[in-house]
């Protein structure tokens, strides 16, 4: 994930999906890499963080550590489409998402 965010051009992700487990190193550990990283748009992009363990400390650790949600799988669709809605909004044009058909553009 840190990688491919550090190759792409300024702008180009708007929200990152970042799981908690990692082969190499746990998703709070990515998340601080990303937050210290040199670029404005990857300071403040969006991590909306996923995991199967639903205590509590853990999402208060996950906030304490940049990420901006905490989801517990399995999420509702509306959840996430809510989450979305809600940060990509100023991003681009209305075309790009609508409340009830929501879809990724890359």
């Amino acid at each position: 994930v840190i990688e491919k965010l550090a190759a792409s051009p300024e702008g180009y992700y708007n929200v990152v999906f970042m799981k908690m487990i990692l082969p190499k190193k746990t998703g709070l550990d990515a998340t601080m890499e990303i937050r210290e990283m040199e670029r404005h748009d990857l300071n403040d992009i969006t991590i909306i963080a996923y995991t199967s363990n639903p205590m509590r400390d853990r999402r208060i650790r996950a906030l304490e550590h940049g990420m901006d949600y905490h989801l517990i799988l399995p999420f509702e669709d509306l959840q996430l489409k809510g989450i979305l809605i809600r940060e990509l909004e100023g991003v681009g044009p209305k075309e790009q998402y609508t409340k009830f058909g929501f879809r990724v553009l890359k």
